[in-house]
């Protein structure tokens, strides 16, 4: 059996991750929508399903969804895995969380903040903040706070600076 880990978004989407396994022969696995869907639950879909159809397997988004958040946040073509949880924030949510997704004193949420807050970091301008939200995106989220120093820009030095202010 091979494991492989497959960097994977949320902004305020929550998407908590767990170790994908790959199953050979085409397997099933185990993921979990929550939120403003019509049926929340964990839900059983093929290797290599995709965020869409998970949303499709729990009856689509409920009239209280806030579709905007989905449309700006969510990568609906992005892979799941075994373990995976999504949830989809009411309207209401996604305004309060669209104003801050942390309390002063917390640790900014990787998968979670807005550009705003990633500029709060130290060494994190403009651009990086919008790279790592780019790298966020386009690997569905980060799995642990290191993976931040695959983005461009982000070493060692810069990483030590910031590494107790964030969280995933």
């Amino acid at each position: 059996m091979e494991y492989r880990m497959k960097v994977t978004p949320k902004t305020e989407v929550e998407i908590i991750k767990g170790d994908r396994v790959e199953v050979g022969g085409g397997g099933r696995i185990l993921v979990d929508v929550g939120g403003a869907v019509e049926k929340p639950g964990v839900g059983e879909l093929e290797v290599g399903a995709r965020i869409r159809d998970a949303l499709v397997a729990v009856g689509g988004l409920s009239a209280e969804a806030d579709r905007e958040w989905v449309e700006k946040n969510l990568n609906q073509a992005g892979e799941v895995w075994d373990g995976m949880k999504i949830y989809i924030p009411e309207v209401e949510e996604g305004e309060i969380q669209g104003v801050s997704s942390r309390i002063e004193g917390d640790k900014i949420n990787l998968n979670t903040a807005g550009q705003k807050e990633l500029e709060e970091l130290p060494g994190i301008g403009p651009a990086m903040a919008g790279r790592i939200i780019e790298y966020r995106e386009a690997n569905s989220g980060f799995r642990n706070v290191e993976e931040v120093k695959l983005v461009s820009g982000i070493g060692d030095k810069l990483f030590e600076k910031m590494k107790d202010m964030i969280t995933i």
